[in-house]
């Protein structure tokens, strides 16, 4: 057993934090007073071949698996007399802990929690993981948030399905958990949604009197959601339907908690059978007049270019119970289609109806984008109050164009550490710009693992300054593939181009110019064109007589993207 002041590796043992069929968990300290969370197997475990290549693949796991809000791995020995793993130490109580003693979680500090922990499944299955464990009880919320940890039953994807071993926490476990069939990342995100309703009502979502009840309940029953409201309540259905293709991905929830939507993205391609039965749905609980379900088929058809079906779902929903977030969804449309008057005035209905902070939000980013920027500060900093943290974004964007940097840093800082991948970007130009380019890179790193396609543009032009070309033509071709970045065509045009690859880079400028109106698409493939004699043609390209020099690269700066939905 292992006693206090021990070493193990470069920690000191302070004191035992729990224990687990497999080891115990040791508060540790290095030299430096660096602490840790330190597992060692347990002594009788040590000889046993099969524990030892569990133990080894728990690490290999572990160290696949890195991101934001999850621990980070300091040390491990796998092979030694008594294997251990040390993680950064999170201060804080586990989930379960904190609902059993002050209560469900609210407001924003539900929506900050939900942000994170979908962010750290997001980065697991990222890595071809899954998690299979998913519980109040492995989620630790530290001074800086919540962490997802214990990756002692976690397994790596095999083909597309881990190994149908029947493991996990009842009451957390996806249908095809318990019968103990194949399973992937969709048994994590109904873990997801059980752990949501816990953390909002204190209740689990799957209840019974017994565990065969519990069991029946997973397999066949509805979940308990009790006062849950959209846009969470629709996100959560959508994680706890029984069939896991009928489950959105990681990320697909981490989009519509960002952006107020209730179902999935739009995708390219034909619509799926899980998308069709999420219509039809939707469609039956407007029928019975849910005001909720009209503004969920709202989101979803526009999605799919049904404006004028969405608009007419939007009103009839307002009409019928003064439904806010469809005022904020009707706003959004009618903002984009240039009706700005109308737009504005149901934001301002929305605030003074529900003091909504995303209408709040939306507020502020229509009176910015014309101008007014004095009255757009006061609603940021309104939503700010109440937790929102794309607001945390915005006003940062709004205060760093005016030079004050020291706020702007602050504000974007809030806004990562809640979960805002946008703030990412404004913060590392922040950081690149003074000088500081290891921590913008060390940020965009960070960023990349979670899939964020402007921080792959800013990295890659990191990389290309310092003459790291090869590795920034790949973070480029990735940010097109997998976020069609029209900043990274316009680079790696202008890097094919310098390499002679003319053909390869105007084809690039032309899509980017295409797809988002890119100006110095336009004015680069101006200079291609000059360079072989060639007058650009038509108001998208500038005209050859007026291009000369270099190819222009571009930073993705942080900017007012079009209102999100709420």
């Amino acid at each position: 057993m292992a006693e206090a002041g021990q070493r193990v590796g470069g920690f000191r043992l302070v004191r035992e934090l729990g224990a687990g069929g497999f080891g115990t968990v040791h508060l540790g300290e290095d030299a430096a007073g660096r602490r840790a969370a330190v597992k060692l197997l347990h002594p009788h475990l040590a000889n046993d071949a099969q524990v030892r290549r569990y133990f080894v693949q728990e690490l290999a796991t572990a160290r696949t698996v890195q991101g934001f809000c999850l621990a980070a791995i300091l040390d491990a020995d796998a092979e030694g007399e008594r294997p251990w793993i040390a993680t950064e130490y999170i201060d804080g109580p586990t989930l379960a802990q904190a609902v059993r003693e002050h209560g469900p979680r609210t407001g924003g500090d539900l929506d900050r929690l939900a942000v994170q922990t979908i962010t750290a499944l997001a980065a697991i299955h990222a890595a071809g993981v899954v998690h299979r464990d998913l519980k109040p009880a492995n989620i630790l919320l530290g001074p800086d948030g919540a962490r997802v940890i214990d990756f002692g039953i976690a397994r790596a994807l095999d083909a597309g399905t881990a190994s149908a071993t029947r493991i996990g926490t009842l009451g957390y476990m996806a249908p095809e958990q318990v019968e103990g069939t194949a399973l992937g990342p969709a048994a994590d995100l109904f873990a997801w949604g059980a752990v949501m309703i816990h953390a909002a009502t204190g209740a689990e979502a799957f209840p019974g009197p017994t565990q065969a009840a519990r069991i029946h309940q997973v397999l066949t029953g509805p979940p308990q959601t009790g006062d849950l409201a959209d846009p969470l309540l629709g996100i959560v259905l959508t994680c706890t339907a029984k069939d896991p293709a009928h489950r959105p991905t990681a990320r697909q929830v981490l989009d519509m908690l960002l952006t107020g939507r209730t179902t999935p993205p739009p995708h390219e391609g034909p619509t799926t059978a899980a998308e069709d039965d999420e219509e039809a749905r939707l469609r039956c609980a407007v029928e019975g007049g849910d005001t909720d379900a009209m503004n969920s088929l709202g989101v979803l058809l526009r999605d799919q270019g049904e404006e004028g079906e969405a608009e007419e779902l939007y009103r009839r929903a307002i009409t019928e119970d003064g439904n806010t977030c469809a005022m904020i969804n009707l706003g959004v449309l009618l903002r984009d289609r240039g009706e700005e008057g109308e737009a504005e005035a149901l934001y301002r209905r929305a605030i003074t109806e529900d003091g909504n902070t995303c209408a709040m939000t939306n507020l502020g980013l229509l009176l910015a984008g014309r101008g007014e920027e004095h009255e757009a500060e006061s609603w940021f900093r309104r939503a700010v109050e109440g937790g929102e943290t794309y607001a945390m974004y915005c006003l940062g964007v709004l205060l760093a164009g005016r030079g004050e940097e020291g706020a702007a840093e602050t504000l974007y800082r809030r806004a990562i550490e809640s979960g805002n991948t946008r703030a990412v970007i404004g913060l590392g130009v922040l950081l690149r710009d003074r000088g500081e380019v290891g921590a913008a890179e060390t940020l965009y790193r960070r960023a990349i693992e979670g899939g964020n396609a402007d921080a792959m543009v800013n990295l890659g032009v990191l990389l290309d300054e310092r003459g790291e070309v090869g590795a920034a033509e790949e973070l480029y071709r990735r940010a097109i593939t997998e976020g069609a970045s029209t900043t990274a065509m316009v680079n790696l045009g202008a890097l094919l181009d310098e390499r002679g690859e003319v053909g390869a880079a105007e084809e690039l400028y032309r899509r980017a110019i295409t797809e988002g109106g890119n100006t110095t698409a336009m004015y680069n493939l101006g200079v291609l064109l000059a360079g072989r004699g060639e007058r650009g043609g038509g108001r998208d390209v500038v005209p050859a007589r007026h291009c000369r020099g270099r190819r222009h690269r571009r930073h993705d700066q942080p900017r007012f993207p079009a209102e999100g939905s709420g």
